[in-house]
């Protein structure tokens, strides 16, 4: 399974434009999880709460098993709970 986590530290319950945001994937298999990460990227948050992520580089998380580059962007919003 491929997951997504996009952390918004900084957010105040207003939308508008946050610094310091950060972002991870994790890579699920049946021996091993991969990950990627960035921990300072800017992201904006609408009034749904919904968010739009520039195009953002995830570098390989040490020790995981994982090489390489993640990019993401575009709009996201939270799962149903």
């Amino acid at each position: 399974m491929l997951y997504l986590t996009v952390n918004v530290e900084a957010y105040r319950q207003h939308p508008g434009d946050y610094v310091g945001a950060q972002a991870f994937v994790q890579l699920t298999g049946p021996i091993s999880v991969e990950s990627w990460s960035n921990h300072a990227f800017p992201v904006h948050v609408n009034p749904d709460h919904s968010i739009v992520l520039p195009s953002v580089d995830l570098a390989a998380d040490p020790g995981t098993g994982s090489s390489g580059t993640v990019t993401v962007a575009g709009p996201a919003r939270c799962a149903p709970s």
